[in-house]
C-alpha cells in the first residue's frame, strides 16, 4: 500500500490522534477500518511516515491560503512536488480542502510534527522546504507568507540562521553563498565541507529512512541539484 492508501484509510486517525488525526478522521469520515489499526500503532516507520505526509498536506494548504486567497499554481506546485496516483488525487485534495479553510491552528499541526521529529532536524527541514516552494510559486515570498512560515520555523525550533539560509535557498534570485550557509571569504576547503554535509544531511535515502515516504522524493532531489549548484557557482567564482 503507498502512503496515500494509509493516510487516507480511516485508521490513521484515529491511531494518530491530535491535530492530525482530527483531519484524517474528518476526510475519512466513519470509514475506520480497526483491524488495520495495530499495523499504525506498532509500525514506527508507518506512523511517521503518515504524520509526515498529513502535516505536510496540511501545512502545504494552510500556506497557500496564508495571503487569503488559494492559487492554481500553488495547488499544481503541490502535485509537481510530491508524487500522487490518480487514483489517490480525490481524496488528497478532499484533505487539501479541509486544511486550507483557515489559517487558524497550523502551529498546532507543526506542534504535532515537532514532537515526533524534534531529533531529526533533515525532515524539519524538509518540511520547511515544501512550504518554501509553495509560497514562492507565483513569484514572491509575500508578507503574509513570510510571517507564517517564520511562525513554523520557530515552532520547529530552527534559530534566526537556519530561517535566513532557508529563505535564501529558495529565493527566484538566489545568492550561492548564502544557500551554502558560508562567505564569499571562507576558504574552498572549508566551503567544500559545508557542502558536503549539506549533501549528506539532506540525501534522499537519509530522509526515507527518518520518516520521509518515497513519494516525496522528487522534492528532495530538487534541493540536492540547488545545493551542487550552488557549490559548482561558488568553485567557479573561487578559481
Amino acid at each position: 500500500m503507498n502512503i496515500w492508501g494509509k493516510v487516507i484509510g480511516g485508521a490513521a486517525g484515529f491511531a494518530i490522534g491530535g491535530p492530525i488525526g482530527a483531519l484524517l478522521g474528518a476526510v475519512a469520515g466513519h470509514a475506520i477500518d480497526t483491524k488495520v489499526l495495530p499495523s499504525y500503532k506498532n509500525s514506527e516507520d508507518n506512523y511517521k511516515s503518515i504524520v509526515f505526509t498529513a502535516g505536510v498536506i496540511a501545512l502545504s494548504a494552510k500556506m497557500a491560503k496564508a495571503d487569503g486567497k488559494v492559487s492554481q499554481i500553488e495547488i499544481l506546485t503541490f502535485r509537481k512536488l510530491v508524487n500522487i496516483p490518480k487514483n489517490n488525487i480525490s481524496q488528497v485534495s478532499k484533505l487539501w480542502e479541509l486544511a486550507k479553510e483557515t489559517t487558524d491552528g497550523y502551529e498546532l499541526y507543526a506542534k504535532q510534527i515537532y514532537s515526533l521529529f524534534k531529533s531529526q532536524h533533515s525532515i524539519l527541514e524538509k518540511i520547511m522546504d515544501l512550504l518554501f516552494e509553495i509560497a514562492k510559486s507565483d513569484g514572491i515570498i509575500k508578507p503574509e507568507e513570510h510571517v507564517y512560515l517564520k511562525n513554523v520555523s520557530d515552532v520547529f525550533g530552527f534559530n534566526e540562521k537556519t530561517f535566513n539560509q532557508l529563505l535564501s535557498l529558495h529565493k527566484i534570485e538566489s545568492n550561492p553563498f548564502e544557500i551554502l550557509g558560508v562567505k564569499m571569504s571562507d576558504d574552498i576547503s572549508e566551503i567544500r565541507k559545508k557542502w558536503k554535509k549539506m549533501v549528506k544531511n539532506n540525501h534522499p535515502d537519509l530522509l526515507i529512512g527518518q520518516g520521509m515516504p518515497i513519494e516525496f522524493i522528487e522534492s528532495a532531489n530538487q534541493k540536492i541539484a540547488t545545493i551542487n549548484s550552488a557549490f559548482e557557482e561558488i568553485k567557479k567564482l573561487k578559481d
